[in-house]
């Protein structure tokens, strides 16, 4: 096949021997590469010394949220590493600055294809947490960031991965059978954090302790005497409204 320039993010050269032979996605709106075929793939190149567990689902900003809260905390057995299948359709623009997108400005995206990334952190908001992506073509930058790098809003993230796309947890591979445990008890949906195990858990378990309860408390009755307002019930409990999607997010308060 020839060059398909909208392949390819604006400013990146072509590449033909890479594209040769590379077969077509049925459906240009979901991801080529399966999920599960892409962590079997990251296993193999390993020489199977990493376990690759992919999670699928119906995907929200909460629920993206709490499972990578989850499974990015380091622990006694090392972090877990996160790839993301998505369309990029979805997202914003890469070389938007953050203040940008700290005042709410979301410009469209630089290219509409399936392709896979790695989130690697996650930074507070005004408008709620934006995760830090890791892209293979340095054009797709931030000029706060540096090549390749560039936040993107965790909403627009979750949508991003509702193409048919989904996430890989990557571990080393000791790590496999916690993950996989994780999995197998929800068969259907996304893993949450309450699905993973205690060792991988940096969200409260489904047993709050005293502490948490009260917190967890007080939010839901300023978001009840806000009428689920939350600048106003962030503004009440005297924190930043940053901290407070967050902790709707860990202890999963619904509106």
């Amino acid at each position: 096949a020839g060059d398909d320039v909208s392949s390819r993010p604006p400013g990146a050269p072509a590449d033909a021997d890479y594209l040769r032979g590379l077969p077509v996605a049925a459906d240009d709106e979901r991801p080529g590469t399966p999920v599960a075929g892409l962590g079997r793939a990251v296993e193999e190149f390993s020489g199977e010394s990493l376990a690759a567990v992919p999670a699928t689902g119906d995907w929200t900003a909460a629920r993206l949220t709490a499972l990578l809260d989850a499974v990015t905390a380091v622990t006694a057995d090392g972090p877990v590493g996160v790839l993301a299948a998505l369309w990029t359709g979805e997202l914003v623009a890469a070389a938007t600055p953050v203040a940008d997108l700290d005042a709410g400005v979301r410009p469209g995206p630089d290219w509409s294809v399936a392709h896979v990334v790695a989130l690697w952190g996650s930074r507070d908001g005004p408008f709620g947490p934006l995760l830090a992506v890791a892209d293979t073509y340095p054009q797709l930058g931030s000029p706060d960031l540096g090549p390749g790098l560039h936040l993107q809003p965790t909403d627009r993230v979750a949508v991003a991965l509702g193409h048919g796309g989904g996430l890989v947890l990557v571990g080393p591979d000791r790590r496999r059978d916690a993950l996989t445990a994780a999995l197998g008890r929800r068969p259907v949906g996304v893993v949450e954090a309450t699905d993973l195990p205690e060792s991988c858990q940096s969200a409260p378990s489904g047993t709050l302790r005293a502490v948490d309860r009260a917190e967890r408390d007080a939010i839901v009755a300023a978001l009840r005497d806000t009428d689920g307002n939350r600048a106003a019930a962030a503004a009440a409990l005297g924190v930043a409204r940053s901290t407070l999607y967050r902790k709707i997010a860990q202890y999963r308060i619904t509106d």
